[in-house]
């Protein structure tokens, strides 16, 4: 068979239109087969293949409209053209509601017949234009991405179940209406602005924007834009497609708060408190005032880990992180560095009877006993404190004399004492 030529079944009872018809349909490039009545026209369907059917309606045994029924019955129907007499044209009608995608009405002077291979191209360009639109609603209706259409108005005019899956919106809830619905509130009209801008200028635009649900609950969305348009370039239709990623976005803030913080005790972990630190310096020495390092180790946490286990020793190492935060202000930082090694900064101080009654309560505070599983759990801890300017002005010198300071009290325990200041002797 030639290349782009169809296979074409020709359902006729009068032999000389029969022919007629072949020879026209031939010459369009086609190939061409023919059943004489309904009955051997639904055999040959049964045992071949055909790109379309041309049924004419009066024939014998059963007539154009019940050959359309029977094959309507046994599953989907092929392109097929309804072939009339004239004065038939309600039958044609009745076809096309059964499911043909034309008709053709013969004429006494046998003109039809030129117009037969136009007709049918008409019927398959609407065969294919339909599988297009099943295609696109399938597409539409089982895409795990939520759909939204609207006008060049912008009024909605489709919308599919992932779209409700998502919004809590049902379709015909917003179909007439205006997205706008579904703003949340957090972008202001510039921001719209320029997305519409965006719109007019390439036909597509894609970025985050917050939403609202139904219920009222904000979410953020990653939403891809487009234009649909016409032969003539001018848009008839606005085609967005989005995604929740809330999700997405709980990973991202998890992602950055474990990279700053400790996730046993949720204290900042030893960059953040470096970053801290360093903004803190910068601040000092701005305005010419104090802050206060101090680097705090705990007394007999290897025992209570050894003999009651590494879930005892990490109710304590909470425990600690949460008494240290209760007993500093709120612009001072608590930041756990590693193991039972923690750290205080006080970027504002007095003076430094008000410095040593800040350690002497984080002291008294770890100090108190923890329960553990019926047990008491006790340690104490040891503090080692520096002051800027005195003891450092940089990052380094003023963590590395804290340190110093911190193993001078360990010699007593329970216990803090200044770098700069005379040290506690020894127990």
């Amino acid at each position: 068979m030639p290349t782009g030529a169809l296979r074409i079944l020709l359902m006729e009872d009068d032999p000389g239109l029969a022919r007629l018809c072949q020879k026209a349909l031939e010459r369009a490039g086609h190939v061409v087969d023919h059943a004489a009545d309904g009955e051997q026209g639904l055999a040959m369907c049964e045992t071949g293949t055909y790109d379309l059917l041309a049924v004419d309606q009066n024939m014998p045994v059963y007539n154009g409209i019940e050959v359309i029924r029977r094959l309507a019955s046994r599953g989907p129907l092929p392109p097929i053209v309804m072939i009339t007499g004239s004065g038939n044209e309600q039958i044609a009608v009745e076809a096309m509601k059964l499911g043909a995608y034309d008709y053709l009405v013969k004429d006494v002077d046998g003109g039809y017949l030129a117009l037969l291979p136009t007709v049918i191209e008409r019927a398959l360009r609407r065969r294919s234009e339909d599988e297009r639109m099943r295609l696109a609603s399938a597409v539409l209706e089982n895409t795990s991405e939520a759909i939204l259409v609207t006008d060049v108005q912008g009024t909605i005019t489709a919308a599919n179940p992932a779209f409700t899956a998502t919004t809590g919106y049902a379709a015909d809830e917003v179909i007439g209406k205006n997205p706008r619905l579904l703003q949340s509130g957090r972008h202001d009209a510039e921001f719209y602005k320029k997305m519409w801008a965006a719109l007019t200028e390439t036909g597509a635009w894609q970025g985050e924007i917050w939403d609202r649900r139904k219920n009222g609950e904000p979410y953020p969305a990653m939403f891809a834009i487009s234009a649909v348009k016409d032969p003539s370039g001018q848009p008839i239709n606005y085609v967005a497609m989005f995604v929740d990623i809330t999700a997405h976005k709980r990973a991202e803030d998890r992602f950055r708060y474990l990279a700053t913080h400790d996730p046993l005790t949720g204290l900042p972990n030893r960059d953040l408190f470096q970053d801290r630190l360093t903004q803190a310096l910068a601040l000092a020495a701005r305005e010419r005032r104090t802050l206060v390092v101090m680097l705090l180790d705990l007394d007999g946490f290897k025992p209570v880990n050894d003999s009651l286990g590494h879930m005892a020793g990490d109710l304590v190492l909470k425990g600690v992180a949460e008494r240290l935060t209760e007993c500093m202000r709120d612009c001072d930082t608590v930041a756990r560095l590693g193991g039972d090694e923690f750290t205080i900064l006080l970027p504002e101080v007095a003076n430094l009877d008000g410095v040593a009654l800040c350690a002497q309560r984080a002291l008294d505070a770890v100090s108190e006993p923890f329960a553990f599983k019926g047990h008491e759990c006790r340690v104490t801890a040891s503090i080692g404190i520096a002051l800027y300017p005195s003891d450092g002005k940089s990052h380094e010198s003023l963590v590395a004399n804290a340190d110093a300071a911190m193993y001078c009290a360990k010699k007593k325990k329970n216990s803090y004492a200044f770098f700069s200041l005379p040290r506690p002797s020894s127990a």
